[in-house]
Parts: C-alpha cells; structure tokens; sequence
C-alpha cells in the first residue's frame, strides 16, 4: 500500500507552519505548501515569529513523547489509522505519514545535553580531585603538621576540609 508523507514546515506565502507534500524523484524532489502550491524554500528560524517557533516547538515536543524518540520508524506510520488530522488528508487506498519540523528544537536539546555533559564531566573530576585529597591526607595524625605548608596542625588547617569530602 503506498504512502503519502506530509512535512510540516514553514512557507513564506501562507507564513505560517504548513503541511508539504513531495513531487520528483531522487534530486529532482520539490515540496509543495498543500494551502498555497508554492515550492518550498529554505528560511532561516531568525525569519519566523518568535511565538510560531515556539508552537512548533510544543508540537514537535508532543510528537516526540507521543510516538517516542523513534516516532513514526517504530510502525512505519505515525499517526493511527483513526486520526481525524490524516482522515482530512487521505486518499483512498493509501496511508498517511506527517512529519514534524523541530523547528530548532533538536539542536536546543542537543545543546543541552552538551552542556549537562559538560558540567557532568567536571563534577567526576572535582570528584577525582577530592578522592586524591583524601587519599594524600588519610595518613596524617591530627597533631601532625599539615600538607599545605601553611605551618599549622592538621587538626586547625585542612582537616575540616577534607572531612567535608567525605
């Protein structure tokens, strides 16, 4: 049974978020707004409202946690076979696949969990650090001069410190 996809983008003529539908083969592939017919081109996010990004963004967030990560490659659909959104658009005797724009919103998460990697990273080394720490200091006495060369005991220098890593 064939497949009709649907991309949901942005078109300049209609300027709003709006579903595409391909026509071509291999390179020769062009996407058309089904509202408007114009050729889709290629815009930057900076050229789309603000709160439109953001709508496409919530609803290509719920797309994801609808269908999962994996989303339409799990049944080879998207979307069931009652959805009333694909009833508007099907054609007898074929199935129906939209796809979301992330609109941005991939490389928002991507960023994110960059930088959770990030300061995930620097907390094992702070870690590392501190284990070395303790590790240095576990056989010093209490009376004993301390390691930090500042002429104290222990006891009244570092030893609070490096209690406080454990």
């Amino acid at each position: 049974m064939p497949t009709i996809n649907y991309w949901r983008t942005w078109c300049k003529t209609c300027n709003d978020w709006t579903l595409h539908s391909s026509t071509g083969i291999g390179e020769e592939i062009e996407w058309h707004c089904k509202t408007c017919k114009t050729v889709f081109t290629e815009v930057k996010h900076s050229e789309i409202p603000e709160e439109k990004l953001m709508e496409q963004r919530e609803r290509y967030s719920e797309d994801r946690k609808k269908n999962g990560v994996l989303g339409r490659f799990m049944d080879g659909r998207l979307f069931q076979q009652s959805n009333p959104l694909i009833d508007m658009f099907r054609e007898p005797g074929c199935d129906v696949e939209i796809s979301e724009s992330d609109a941005g919103q991939k490389a928002i998460d991507d960023e994110r969990v960059r930088q959770w990697n990030i300061k995930a990273e620097a907390r094992r080394l702070a870690r590392a650090g501190e284990l070395a720490e303790i590790v240095r200091y576990s056989k010093l006495g209490r009376n004993d001069l301390c390691l930090c060369d500042s002429g104290k005991k222990y006891k009244h220098c570092c030893l609070s410190r490096i209690e406080s890593f454990r």
